[in-house]
């Protein structure tokens, strides 16, 4: 790279500052150069007790912290940035709990030698669980791992799950501390961001409950500012109503919106949020006057945050040796994360997460954990890092102690590079940042992250599209979808490349596939699949599968039309050179209607030869996966779709994903191809049934939002729609991939989908698909309106 390094530092923090990244998510993409990989539990065990031995022996300090995941919700509030889901059922939550503690008894043993200092349960909404549940909870934690009598337990709970008997319970499991989630005192502002049940009594309730139980570390009440419709003396009216039931500690946290709550409250306007942050920030100075005429002090102030504190907790917080458990600080730590996404970190090995989605059990040989491997240099930058963004003074002996090394030593070239241009202070006994903005804390960071690193970053975070978030492998992929290039033999009237004759249809040079495969690979793909346009047209396909095989990939599959493989020796040679799976795109069992769609006579004969070629080699043992079909679900077919499905089920076909149509190019806006959903899914519901009692194939609907059952014309039960819905329609498990261009962009097509080409209804926000569901192509509502679109509840 050929920018001076100041000048590649300032792109890569006007980047980060595009996509909205602080601090602690550039050390996740710093973190050995994005080199993600997975994991079973039996491997990472093996880190465990490594770093147990390493304790034991004193070669490790023994700070080790735990925090379990509880994922669900009663529903999904609009502003949640955290990893969950809307509960379906009970019985979902009793499966869930009981992967837990198989996860928990599973790594318990390698840890017994070991003492876990501070413990946070968090979600979701960990209070969902029932008094018996909390109960076998905290009786396997207890009896599987020792705890610090002086550490934190600490638990978060949504007080409209909440109650006395609970509360009991949780005291009585170990928990010293309780985080109520309140959010505001506010009904009217709850209500308008999805989070209702919870009256103002009822927490002040709660509160004065709390406390009589006893938790020692204190009762805590989490406030946002900004949320919508709460304006800075409406927040301030929700500190003083919250801190009327004396809490030990009121936690104040600057809301960060995300995306989907831009869209939901500022209609996609970033300046309109923005400008709505900015007014209610002016709270904050006078709700640290509010807060000490209260009672309270301000205890501490990391970037956005305020914490409030009783003096009559002072005891306790004020203590110099505090322990606690938080991710952001400068003290270095180990981290057992229990649960689905829930994030761990072996101190100086890896740190991972539990990436795959809860399939009911929990499978030790299952690759479900995703991670990279970390060392010491990696826990330094975290430490300095942590000190920048909290604005916090880092004593030069502390960082000694915990590392055996002087940070003035490790990165004395970067410190004082940055110490005089006036971003930090070098101090005798201690660094004191100077830094408050978020960007001056991002060139601190890479700074001290140094060039060879922040080139590396470039190469796998920014390359393609700078301006979209989604178009990068920001998400490790085990997929890799290549398009070849948009050009096509076919001239089908829905296509979703557009004009088959526009100038951009041109060919991913063959130099480049093989570096896009190549590089992905090293990041850990296993699975590929060529795309177009159509990619048996691509010159170089057959030496691009080859090259797909010979670099490790293990499924290496095609998109296709179907037409060439009417040539059984161009068939022949794509599954010589390592294809896997093939889907084509068969419209119709009817030729004239596949032909008419599809723009080019013949081509029904053309693509049903090439079919039975293909569905030959896999009885043959020839074809390693299987064939698919991939039919556009349209005006023209829909009513077809049972005798479709029947045709092809007879020339041996076990696996059909229909795409309802998309509203674009030469169909936009045309009533002629696009039925309504209300129209078609009588007919899609007879596929399904019929499906369920008869055919039992691989049968799916993409671009179906699950809440269009109700319009079935079945009477069926919310258990039923639950289990057609999940079978079906959900499109959470498809897409997951990064796609790469013909001209280079690498982005998630599920993300660039829901983000720019699909909306919801303003009812979906209180659904419980919502988080899984993309919503319908915005130029579908554009014809047919959003009132087809009811929020689906739990079962």
């Amino acid at each position: 790279m050929s920018a001076s390094t100041p000048a590649l530092f300032e792109e890569a923090a006007d980047r980060f500052a595009v996509f909205k990244y602080d601090v602690f998510v550039l050390l996740e993409h710093l973190t050995k150069k994005m080199q993600r990989r997975r994991w079973d539990a039996r491997e990472i065990r093996a880190s465990w007790t490594k770093w147990a031995a390493d304790v034991r022996a004193g070669r490790r300090p023994a700070l080790l912290n735990m925090y379990l995941h509880v994922p669900f919700c009663t529903r999904r509030c609009t502003y949640c940035m955290h990893f969950s889901r809307a509960l379906r059922s009970e019985n979902e939550l009793e499966s869930y709990l009981g992967f837990l503690l198989d996860q928990a008894r599973f790594f318990a043993p390698t840890l017994d030698a070991v003492a876990v200092s501070n413990m946070m349960v968090g979600g979701g909404t960990p209070s969902l669980l029932s008094t018996a549940q909390l109960g076998r909870l905290f009786d396997t934690l207890n009896s599987s791992f020792r705890f610090d009598e002086d550490g934190e337990r600490s638990f978060e709970a949504n007080p409209a799950s909440l109650n006395e008997e609970k509360l009991v319970a949780l005291r009585a499991g170990g928990i010293n501390r309780l985080s109520l989630g309140v959010q505001s005192m506010n009904a009217d502002v709850l209500g308008g961001v999805g989070r209702g049940g919870q009256e103002s009594e009822r927490v002040r309730a709660l509160v004065r409950a709390a406390r009589a139980v006893g938790f020692s570390r204190g009762v805590n009440v989490d406030l946002i500012l900004g949320l919508v419709g709460e304006d800075a003396d409406g927040f301030l009216d929700s500190f003083a109503a919250a801190a009327e039931a004396e809490p030990d500690t009121i936690f104040v946290s600057a809301l960060r919106p995300i995306p989907a709550y831009v869209r939901r409250h500022y209609n996609g306007d970033g300046a309109a949020a923005a400008a709505h942050m900015e007014r209610a920030a002016q709270a904050a100075e006078s709700c640290v006057e509010s807060a000490r005429r209260l009672g309270y002090r301000v205890v501490g102030t990391p970037g956005q945050e305020w914490v409030f504190s009783k003096d009559s907790l002072g005891p306790v917080l004020g203590r110099e040796d505090k322990k606690y458990l938080a991710e952001q600080t400068s003290v270095p730590f180990s981290l057992l994360g229990l649960g689905w996404n829930a994030h761990s970190r072996v101190r100086g090995e890896r740190t991972y997460f539990q990436r795959d989605p809860f399939a009911g059990s929990f499978d030790p040989a299952a690759r479900t954990y995703e991670g990279a491997w970390i060392d010491e240099r990696d826990e330094m930058l975290k430490s300095l890092f942590a000190a920048l963004r909290n604005d916090a003074p880092l004593l030069w002996g502390d960082f000694l102690a915990w590392f055996g090394r002087d940070a003035r030593d490790e990165f004395g070239p970067a410190l004082e590079a940055l110490s005089a241009r006036g971003f930090l202070r070098m101090e005798t006994d201690v660094l004191r940042p100077t830094s408050k903005d978020a960007r001056s804390i991002l060139l601190c960071a890479l700074e001290l992250a140094g060039r060879p690193a922040v080139e590396s970053m470039h190469e796998t975070l920014f390359a393609g599209t700078a301006a979209d978030s989604a178009a990068t492998p920001e998400r490790p992929t085990e997929n890799l979808e290549l398009n070849v290039g948009l050009a096509c033999n076919n001239r089908c009237l829905f296509c979703m490349s557009g004009d088959a004759r526009a100038p951009e249809r041109r060919w991913l040079p063959a130099e480049a596939a093989r570096e896009e495969l190549r590089r992905f690979r090293d990041l850990g793909c296993t699975s590929v699949g060529f795309l177009g346009g159509e990619p048996t047209a691509y010159p170089h396909i057959v030496e691009a599968v080859g090259w797909a095989k010979e670099l490790g990939y293990r499924r290496v599959a095609l998109c296709t039309n179907g037409m060439k493989l009417s040539d059984e020796t161009f068939v022949d040679a794509l599954l010589g050179a390592g294809a896997t799976r093939f889907t084509i795109s068969l419209h119709s069992r009817l030729p004239e209607v596949e032909d008419a769609l599809t723009g080019v006579p013949g081509n029904f004969a053309r693509k049903l030869k090439g079919l039975k070629t293909l569905l030959a080699r896999k009885a043959a043992g020839r074809l390693p996966d299987n064939v698919s079909l991939n039919p556009v679900l349209n005006r023209r077919t829909y009513l077809d779709m049972t005798d479709y499905i029947e045709f092809f089920r007879d020339l041996g076909v076990d696996d059909i994903r229909f795409n309802y149509i998309w509203p674009q190019a030469r169909v936009t806006g045309d009533k002629s191809m696009i039925p309504s959903y209300r129209e078609a899914m009588p007919k899609i519901a007879r596929a399904v049934l019929l499906n369920e009692r008869h055919w039992k194939m691989t049968i799916s609907f993409g671009g179906v939002p699950p809440c269009m059952l109700r319009w079935t014309g079945l009477n069926m039960s919310a258990r039923a729609a639950a289990h057609f819905a999940e079978r079906y329609f959900d499109e959470s498990g498809v897409d997951l991939s990064t796609r790469v261009s013909a001209n280079g962009d690498r982005f998630d097509w599920r993300e660039r989908k829901r983000d720019r080409m699909k909306t919801h209804a303003p009812a979906c926000f209180a659904c419980l698909w919502y988080e899984r569901c993309d919503g319908v192509w915005k130029t579908y509502g554009d014809m047919w309106g959003l009132d087809e679109m009811v929020p689906v509840e739990a079962a």
